[in-house]
């Protein structure tokens, strides 16, 4: 039964420097004696067996069993929990009590901090209640907990499969948890070994260590969990309360210690995030960045300020008086950095009346004792300090974060004689709360003087204003210099008072002196590199300018290098620029074996046959005459590597644009190699781009340009119809950018029409296309890849619905595979009659319902002949161009895994249609989480593989395909959500999502089925 030891330790603050955990004198677990009472602190929902599991895990502890209870914390469960109806096959010695709490939704914050206030014991340990410890867990956390008083111990975990584990297995094993499931598949989260990696095992002076907190398993004790505030209960829902809280020891002075012998097994997977998750990070990102002042979660423009601050500039008055220190408080609210409050000490005895008045009412100014501002903002990640009379630069508190580095404090004098200092918030309190100094814990620097007085240089005035210029202007702004210099060194002359003072001054000249040296020496090397680079570079220039090289050398290293599909060569100007992109367009006809050339691309008749005189009958190619096919083929093609629609945001400046003479268009420009950097994001960024032909030599030049801007997502209006331009362009192209709806159209439809605009330049105009074309217009194929479309289904009545929607599809080749879940479904002879008309192959693979939905699409990748291969749902809306979207989506972005954004959701139970605005931020991006929806997925075969196919899961085999594939150093790209509609029916419980979820955070939302909201009905 548990005791609480009338006399037990009070152990003291940590005594270490930084987060130096290793040099924390601990006992050893083979001679480590317990003496504290702990309590663990299980959170609990609607989990019977994985809770079973866990308190037969806590049963075997190897820490006394009188010295710890079990306070299960049960967030509102239906019903409600009773240990009496827990199967745990026998009584449980343990110490074990619940608590109950009210259900009001994701409730973990707050069930952890009723936990904790229920617990008796002087050390909590949280644990999840489907996590089983190892028997030295418990001892392996608590022996750091008898060394120091603020530390926070940091378990790991394994995840496992946990089917056929009874209590009494894990009750009366004779060796360890991992005995027991020896043989069993285990995973481990990449992303905590990761962080040990990069932080030393979290001993490093690196500022995110924080992030390494998770609150599955680890341990506190309750006076340092009290001071720190507890969890944050505002965090109602998946993820993140544990980094916020564990932001906030830090902050405090706690030193991170991670655990290895505080081992739990998961049960269960849960190493991969789930979608909704991986959503719920995102959501939550937003709140951290008001709650942790972190560099990497928020940006801190001028203007902006946050909840919890990143810098609290304390103004100390000394014997100034009200108006300098008046003075002072305001200059730094002016400053650069807004993410920052005040705090302005009061004298001893002097309460400050008038100061009060004038600053209390704003809310980042606060009046108080001495002292007081780190216990006001316990979160803060800098403590600055400035005496009152100080003049405080707009960049001066940017540039003492820059300086102070990996250190913990920093100190500085500032030409007016005062003497500012920054410090991190941690070492503020690990040396307020032991009574010892900073320099104890970290670091202590002397910051450089010359770079925090930053002034405004001399400039000239009234009738000298402007005149000035070469090495006049240069000797004044030297002479400004020079006089601050001089200025400076007064001032500290003046204020020696004591030896001390003397070696101050001598070391601050000997600083700037060795610093004014280093940057002298940086400035010679990086001219002699200059002058190198200059030696390579210009004659290269020089021949380029004379001629004697092709302007396109330049671009050299820019140009496509992949394969076409055929071995091609270009005769002739407009032959050699239609593929001017790509390096692997030959320029001429070798004479000799070793070079093939499958098609000749050429001019004209008489080019064609000026090329090939000299070339043996059996060796001469098939040739493609220009002016005999289409004026589509005359295009110069783009590189879609080069430009494509990654990073296209639908936000735009408004107003239009025009093109002008942005573009070089000399003979041998490559266009698409000029569309990018500023240009791009200046077109981008506005409504449309109004086109004139009077800015083009020719439609053909035109019409290149036209299409790689297209590509890349800018909007292109046509002022005045051009026959010939369609024919160049393509009619659907044409029509798209003639059309009166791009001048007028709102947001969304802006984006459905630069969606259309960039499918139809990207397959008609790109490198590849116009190779397909070449080798088509000789009888030598289209070289496409065969996409399989796998069709997993359990509903007999949809697969009239699947086939419909494939032969909707204006992709040619694609192969359905149709994976038969279960019984009931039609003969094979009647769902191939059904899919008669279908136009694709069809292969039927059936399997029985005891496989999971993993095991099913595995079946169904085996027998898919294509080399992509996508995955579609059958209650799913797709558009007529939808699996063009994801081919292009694939070949412009090189990315292993393709899928779409998801933005588009029919509420089927509130008839409503949604778009999420949380999705509508990742279309066209590599996304470095692995929340994907598995209907609109596409792989090749040859990455599938390697990321081992589909697991045989019974659910999230997308998100595991997801994991694996970035495991096997894959990327993932999402591409437009256009032409996808996902359904909702309402019955889906992956994370307990309401259809409020939904519409809480959608940007727009329709009545009813809104297939063309979705872009669904486009073809």
């Amino acid at each position: 039964m548990f005791t609480l030891p009338p006399h037990r330790p009070t152990p003291p603050p940590a005594d270490v420097r930084g987060n130096d955990w290793r040099s924390l004198g601990v006992a050893p677990l083979d001679v480590f004696e317990p003496l504290l009472p702990i309590t663990v602190v299980v959170p609990y929902y609607e989990a019977p067996e994985a809770l079973t599991l866990t308190l037969a895990g806590l049963e075997r502890q190897t820490y006394p069993r009188d010295l710890f209870e079990v306070v299960v914390v049960d967030d509102g469960s239906d019903p409600p929990l009773d240990l009496a109806a827990l199967d745990l096959g026998a009584a449980s010695p343990l110490s074990l009590r619940v608590v109950h709490q009210e259900d009001l939704g994701f409730g973990l914050a707050r069930a952890r901090n009723n936990g904790a206030r229920a617990a008796q014991g002087d050390v909590l340990v949280f644990l999840d209640c489907d996590m089983v410890p190892e028997a030295g867990w418990l001892a392996a956390h608590a022996r750091w907990h008898h060394a120091a008083s603020d530390v926070l111990t940091l378990g790991f975990r394994h995840h496992v499969e946990v089917d056929g584990i009874g209590v009494a297995d894990v009750r009366e094993r004779d060796g360890t948890l991992a005995d027991l499931f020896e043989g069993r598949p285990i995973q481990r989260p990449e992303w905590i070994e990761r962080r040990m990696e990069a932080t030393d095992d979290l001993a490093s002076d690196a500022d995110d260590v924080f992030r390494a907190v998770t609150g599955g398993n680890f341990a506190v004790s309750k006076d340092f969990f009290t001071a720190a505030g507890c969890f944050d209960e505002s965090f109602t829902q998946w993820g993140s309360e544990d980094v916020e809280f564990g932001w906030r020891a830090y902050a405090l002075g706690a030193v991170l210690v991670p655990e290895r012998s505080a081992l739990c097994w998961h049960q269960g997977e849960g190493a991969v995030l789930s979608e909704d998750e991986s959503i719920s990070l995102g959501q939550q990102r937003d709140k951290l960045s008001h709650l942790i002042p972190d560099r990497r979660l928020r940006t801190s423009p001028p203007g902006r300020s946050y909840t919890v601050p990143q810098f609290v500039v304390t103004v100390e008055p000394g014997h100034a008086d009200e108006t300098d220190v008046l003075d002072t408080v305001e200059q730094v609210l002016a400053a650069n950095a807004h993410d920052l409050v005040v705090w302005v000490d009061e004298r001893p005895g002097e309460q400050l009346e008038r100061l009060r008045r004038l600053l209390d009412p704003d809310p980042r100014v606060s009046v108080g004792s001495a002292g007081g501002a780190a216990l006001a903002h316990p979160a803060a990640a800098f403590h600055v300090r400035v005496p009152a009379g100080a003049q405080v630069r707009p960049r001066m508190l940017d540039r003492l974060q820059n300086q102070l580095g990996t250190a913990a404090a920093g100190k500085s004098d500032l030409a007016s004689g005062h003497r500012v200092g920054i410090a991190r918030g941690w070492v503020v309190h690990r040396a307020r709360r032991s009574g010892s100094a900073v320099a104890e814990f970290g670091t202590v620097i002397e910051l450089d003087v010359d770079s925090l007085q930053v002034t405004q240089e001399a400039k000239p005035q009234g009738w000298l204003a402007g005149k000035l210029h070469g090495p006049a202007k240069r000797f004044l702004r030297l002479w400004a210099r020079m006089r601050r210099h001089l200025g400076t060194l007064f001032v500290a002359v003046r204020r020696i008072r004591q030896p001390g003072d003397v070696a101050r001054l001598v070391g601050t000249i000997a600083r700037a002196v060795w610093w004014r040296v280093k940057n002298l020496r940086w400035k010679f090397r990086s001219l002699i590199w200059a002058l190198r680079r200059a030696r390579r570079r210009w004659p290269r220039r020089l021949k380029i300018w004379l001629g004697l090289l092709p302007r396109t050398e330049r671009y050299l290293q820019r140009l496509a290098r992949y394969p076409l599909g055929g071995e091609l060569a270009a005769s002739g100007r407009i032959a050699s620029s239609v593929f001017a992109a790509s390096i692997r367009v030959a320029s001429r006809l070798g004479d000799d074996g070793d070079h093939h050339t499958d098609v000749l691309v050429a001019d004209s008749p008489r080019v064609a046959e000026a090329t090939l005189r000299g070339i043996a009958e059996d060796r001469k190619p098939a040739v493609a005459v220009l002016s005999e096919l289409p004026s589509q083929l005359s295009v110069q093609a783009f590189n879609p590597e080069a430009v494509n629609p990654i990073g296209w945001s639908a936000t735009c400046d408004g107003g239009t644009a025009t093109l002008g003479s942005q573009l070089s268009l000399a003979r041998g420009t490559v266009f698409s190699l000029q569309i990018g950097g500023e240009l791009l994001a200046d077109l981008r960024s506005r409504h449309h781009l109004e086109d004139q032909a009077a800015d083009y030599r020719n439609t053909a030049e035109r019409a290149g340009v036209l299409a790689a801007l297209a590509a890349a997502g800018v909007l292109v209006h046509l002022a005045e119809p051009d026959p010939e331009l369609a024919e160049c362009l393509g009619p659907t192209l044409t029509d798209l950018m003639a059309s009166a709806e791009v001048v007028d159209a709102d947001a969304h439809r802006r984006e459905q029409i630069s969606i259309a605009m960039r499918r139809c330049a990207l397959r008609d105009h790109s490198l590849r296309a116009r190779a397909r074309q070449a080798l088509s217009a000789v009888d030598l194929g289209a070289t496409l890849p065969e996409v399989s479309i796998l069709a997993p289904t359990r509903r007999p009545d949809r697969v009239a619905d699947v086939i419909a929607t494939i032969g909707s599809q204006t992709y040619p080749r694609l192969e359905l595979v149709l994976g038969l879940h279960g019984d009931g479904f039609d003969s094979d002879a009647e769902i191939e009659a059904l899919a008669s008309d279908l136009g694709h192959p069809l292969r039927i693979v059936r399997v029985d319902d005891t496989q999971t939905l993993g095991g099913v699409l595995r079946a169904a990748a085996e027998a898919a002949g294509g080399s992509l291969i996508t995955k579609m749902d059958d209650d799913d809306h797709y558009g007529a161009g939808h699996i063009w979207d994801l081919v292009l989506a694939h070949e412009y972005s090189g990315a292993e895994l393709i899928g779409k954004s998801a933005e588009y959701v029919y509420l089927e139970r509130l008839d409503k249609t949604v778009r999420d605005q949380n999705r509508q931020k990742f279309s066209e991006r590599y996304i470095p989480f692995v929340g994907v929806s598995g209907g609109v997925l596409m792989i090749s075969r040859h990455d599938l593989d390697a990321a081992g196919g589909w697991r045989r899961v019974p659910r999230r085999v997308d998100i595991a395909l997801a994991h694996d594939v970035t495991l096997a150093g894959g990327r993932i790209y999402w591409t437009h959500g256009a032409g996808y509609l996902r359904v909702r029916h309402g019955d889906e419980h992956t994370w307990n999502v309401e259809d409020s979820h939904f519409l809480g955070r959608a940007s727009e939302v329709r009545d009813g089925r809104d297939l063309s909201f979705a872009g669904v009905d486009e073809a």
